[in-house]
């Protein structure tokens, strides 16, 4: 029964055996579901008698095929990886399989290494705003052509957005942000102004008519407002009454 079909390996439309595959290399083709798969193509079985190796050293991006004759046999398994390297933008390597094309809100703004030279590409949408050595005004993802770092260095705070520009340069990385697993909603008093959005509202506290800021409150007093805990030291109305609490 042909090996119960253990002998006949299928990938899309192609099919390897061990008369196609020169015999044992068969088992050593790449599939998906192989725990030890590294996608690593594998020159004995380059040939479409084995499939290309299971697809491993055919790389397919749309209209581009990538080869090892092309690309090279041990660079073929990092296209594709969603990590750009410039040493594989080049047409045997499809452009490094798309990785180095960086697509950010919606599809209006889209970075390649033309329009984002000089920078890592990969470090666009991180959540860090990376701007370079912004106190010699030596930006590098700050710009249109780097899509303003993937929309890392524009934080929105309801009808505030804190930039660069307004914020004081790379204190904006430091502004609270809630899903921030090390945010204490403690105010930063460097970023306590409008252009910043006051510290993302860490440095101003709104309860009904009532706002508590630093200077009404104390700037290590603040995240402690409306925290369900009544504190008497906050009674008072700088304080906004401990913000109901």
């Amino acid at each position: 029964c042909w090996d119960g079909g253990d002998c006949e390996k299928v990938f899309g439309d192609c099919i390897a055996t061990p008369d196609t595959c020169q015999g044992g290399f068969i088992n050593y083709i790449q599939v998906d579901d192989d725990p030890f798969n590294q996608n690593q193509c594998d020159i004995m079985n380059n040939n479409e008698g084995c499939c290309w190796d299971g697809g491993a050293c055919k790389k397919v991006f749309g209209d581009c095929i990538a080869t090892p004759e092309t690309c090279g046999t041990y660079l073929l398994q990092e296209l594709g990886d969603t990590s750009c390297n410039p040493v594989l933008l080049t047409a045997g390597c499809c452009w490094d399989g798309g990785d180095c094309i960086k697509v950010f809100t919606g599809n209006d703004c889209i970075v390649t290494p033309e329009t984002c030279s000089g920078a890592d590409i990969n470090l666009l949408g991180n959540g860090i705003c990376e701007i370079g050595n912004y106190i010699y005004f030596q930006n590098t993802t700050y710009n249109e052509g780097c899509c303003w770092d993937g929309g890392d260095c524009e934080k929105v705070f309801g009808d505030c957005i804190a930039t660069p520009d307004t914020c004081q340069g790379g204190f904006i990385n430091y502004i609270q942000v809630d899903d921030d697993p090390f945010n204490q909603n403690q105010c930063d008093i460097m970023n306590n102004n409008e252009g910043c959005c006051w510290d993302g509202g860490a440095c101003k506290k709104v309860f009904g008519d009532c706002i508590a800021t630093p200077e009404t409150c104390g700037t290590y007093l603040l995240q402690e407002l409306g925290d369900t805990s009544c504190n008497p030291v906050l009674l008072t109305a700088g304080c906004c009454w401990d913000g109901g609490d």
